[in-house]
C-alpha cells in the first residue's frame, strides 16, 4: 500500500514541478528575457523585498526596456518602451481594457469599484462618473475648494507661528480628505483643523500596508483551483479594512435619499441620479465587453473628453444599484484623500529643497493671485509656472508603486511581440520618467520644472509622463487633483515660503503600499513672506 501512495505523490509532484517549470519558460517562447525565478514564488520575493521601482530599475538595466517577470504564479511583461505602451494602453485598447489586477478581486461583484471593474461594467461605470470631472463642475466645485483651503491656511498660520517644524504631509492628509468629502459628498469632516478626526484615522488605516490583505491573492496565484475562496475572502477582508468609511458614507447615501430637496453638484448627485433597484433591465444589450470607449491619446496632455456621444447615449440607460453607489463613493473619497495628499507632500519637499523655483513660483502666484483668498478656477489655469512645478513634482514622484498595467482579453501582437489572452502588462513609470531620452538634458534625477515648457513637451513622446496612466483608463479624477494641488500651492507659497529644517530627510526615502510614500512624511519650517506693492519681497 505504502510504496503505491509515495509512487502517485511523487508523480503528482512530478507533473506540478514539470508544469511550473514548463509555465516559467513562456518568455523565452517570447523572445523576451528576465530575472531568473523561484520555482515556488516566481519573482515575488525579489520584487518585495525592496521597491517595486528599484526591480524595476534594476532589471531595466540589465534586461532592457521590456522584459519578463513573475508574480508568483502568474507571467507579467514589464516595459518602459513608450510605443509598446501606447500600442497597449491607446491603439489596441479594446484588446486589453482590463486591469493588471489580482484574480482574487471579483470584477463583477457589485462592490467591487470601477478601478477594478471589466468590461461593460467598467465602461457603465465610467460613462456615469465622467460628467462629474467636466470642465462645468471643476468650476461649480472650487469654491468648496477654496472654503477647506482657507481651513488648511489658518493651520498653517498656526504652524508658522509656533516656528516649529512639522510634518506637512499630515496636514495635507487633513485637507484632501475635507475637500473630497465636502466636494464628493456634502460632507464635514473638519479634518483640516482636527488632525485627530477618526475619519481621518479610518483612512489612514485603509492605506496601511497589511500582510493580511495579501493572503487571497497568495491563495488564488499559488492554488489556481481555490480562486473562488480566494473572491470571498478578499471581499471580506476589503470590507473589514474600510468598514468605518463604508458606515459614513451610507449614512450620506441615505440622507440624500431621504431628502430629495437636498440636491448639490457633487459626485453622490450624480451617482444617485444614475440609482435604479433593478440593474439588469437597463443595462443596455448592444453594450459588451469589445464595445469600448472609443481611444484617446493619453499620457502627457491628460486630456479627458467632458461628454461624448456613446457618453450620451449610455448614460440615460445604465443605472447603479445602491450598493454600487455606496462603493464607488468610498473608492472616490479614499483615492482623492491619499494620492492628492501625498502628491503635496513632496511638491512641499520641492519647495524646501530648490528655493530658486520656489521664488519663480513665488513670482508667478504674486502677478496673478492679487486678491485675498485662494485663486479661482479660471486663475489657476493661467499659471504656466505653477502647472510646470507640480508636473514636475509627479514626474520624480509617481505615486502608484506598480504603475499601471493592463490584461490581455485576447491574444494580440504589440510591436512583434505575440501577447497571449490573459498575460499582464505592466509599466516602468519610474525608468521612463527617468529616461535621458525624454528627460535630459539637464539629468532627469535633478527637479527642473522647466522641463514642462510648452515647447519641450511638443517634442516629447505623449506617454513620457505617466503619474495619472493613460487611455481611457486613465486617472478620473486627474483634473480634480490637479486643481486642488494647485489651489493649496498657491496659497501656501503667497504667504509662507517653505523651508528645510534639521529634521528634513535630504534625500527623502520612500515606503509602499497602496501608493508610493514619503518615509517620515516631509518636515519642514515656515517662514512669513513680506511682499510690498511691487510685488518684490522686503
Amino acid at each position: 500500500m505504502w510504496p503505491y501512495l509515495v509512487a502517485v505523490i511523487i508523480i503528482l509532484v512530478s507533473v506540478w514541478l514539470w508544469q511550473r517549470i514548463d509555465s516559467y519558460r513562456v518568455f523565452k517562447k517570447m523572445g523576451i528575457n528576465g530575472p531568473q525565478p523561484n520555482i515556488i514564488f516566481g519573482n515575488f520575493r525579489q520584487i518585495t523585498s525592496q521597491p517595486v521601482w528599484m526591480a524595476y530599475r534594476k532589471w531595466e538595466q540589465l534586461y532592457g526596456k521590456t522584459f519578463g517577470v513573475f508574480f508568483l504564479n502568474s507571467p507579467s511583461i514589464v516595459t518602459s518602451d513608450v510605443d509598446f505602451l501606447q500600442e497597449v494602453f491607446v491603439k489596441q485598447f479594446s484588446k486589453f481594457h482590463q486591469r493588471a489586477i489580482p484574480n482574487s478581486i471579483d470584477t463583477e461583484d457589485e462592490e467591487t469599484h470601477m478601478v477594478f471593474a471589466k468590461g461593460k461594467r467598467w465602461k457603465r461605470l465610467r460613462l456615469i462618473s465622467n460628467p462629474t470631472f467636466s470642465s462645468l463642475k471643476m468650476k461649480q466645485m472650487a469654491p468648496l475648494i477654496q472654503e477647506s483651503v482657507n481651513s488648511f491656511m489658518e493651520v498653517m498660520e498656526k504652524r508658522c507661528q509656533e516656528e516649529k517644524p512639522f510634518d506637512i504631509h499630515s496636514d495635507f492628509q487633513g485637507l484632501t480628505l475635507e475637500v473630497i468629502g465636502s466636494c464628493g459628498f456634502g460632507l464635514e469632516i473638519n479634518s483640516v483643523r482636527d488632525n485627530t478626526s477618526p475619519f481621518l484615522a479610518a483612512c489612514r488605516k485603509a492605506f496601511s500596508a497589511s500582510l493580511m490583505m495579501m493572503t487571497p491573492m497568495l491563495i488564488s496565484e499559488l492554488f489556481p483551483s481555490l480562486t473562488g475562496l480566494a473572491k470571498v475572502l478578499n471581499k471580506y477582508l476589503t470590507r473589514r479594512r474600510v468598514r468605518d468609511i463604508n458606515v459614513l458614507v451610507s449614512a450620506a447615501v441615505q440622507s440624500r435619499l431621504n431628502d430629495p430637496k437636498s440636491r448639490r453638484v457633487d459626485l453622490l448627485q450624480l451617482m444617485l441620479d444614475a440609482k435604479t433597484d433593478n440593474l439588469d433591465s437597463t443595462v443596455p444589450q448592444a453594450m459588451t465587453d469589445s464595445d469600448v470607449i472609443t481611444t484617446q491619446q493619453g499620457g502627457e496632455t491628460g486630456q479627458q473628453n467632458d461628454s461624448s456621444s456613446s457618453q450620451r447615449k449610455f448614460t440615460q440607460k445604465a443605472k447603479l444599484t445602491e450598493k454600487e453607489v455606496q462603493t464607488q463613493c468610498s473608492t472616490f473619497l479614499l483615492a482623492g484623500y491619499e494620492t492628492t495628499s501625498t502628491a503635496l507632500a513632496y511638491a512641499a519637499y520641492h519647495l524646501a529643497t530648490s528655493p530658486e523655483a520656489q521664488k519663480a513660483l513665488q513670482e508667478e502666484v504674486d502677478q496673478y493671485c492679487t486678491e485675498e483668498g485662494p485663486p479661482s478656477y479660471e486663475t489657476i489655469s493661467k499659471m504656466q509656472y505653477l502647472d510646470m512645478f507640480l508636473k514636475e513634482s509627479l514626474r520624480l514622484h509617481p505615486i502608484a508603486p506598480f504603475g499601471p498595467g493592463r490584461t490581455a482579453q485576447e491574444s494580440s501582437t504589440v510591436m512583434g511581440v505575440h501577447i497571449p489572452k490573459g498575460m499582464k502588462v505592466r509599466c516602468d513609470v519610474y525608468s521612463i520618467h527617468m529616461d535621458p531620452e525624454h528627460w535630459g538634458p539637464p539629468d532627469p534625477s535633478l527637479f527642473c520644472p522647466e522641463r514642462f515648457t510648452a515647447e519641450r513637451i511638443a517634442k516629447r513622446h505623449p506617454m513620457a509622463w505617466l503619474p495619472f496612466g493613460a487611455g481611457p483608463r486613465n486617472c478620473i479624477g486627474m483634473r480634480f487633483a490637479l486643481m486642488e494641488a494647485k489651489m493649496t500651492l498657491a496659497c501656501l507659497v503667497k504667504k509662507f515660503s517653505v523651508e528645510t529644517c534639521a529634521e528634513t530627510q535630504i534625500p527623502l526615502v520612500h515606503v509602499a503600499s497602496s501608493t508610493v510614500q514619503p518615509e517620515k512624511g516631509v518636515t519642514v519650517r515656515l517662514t512669513r513672506r513680506h511682499v510690498v506693492a511691487n510685488n518684490s519681497e522686503e
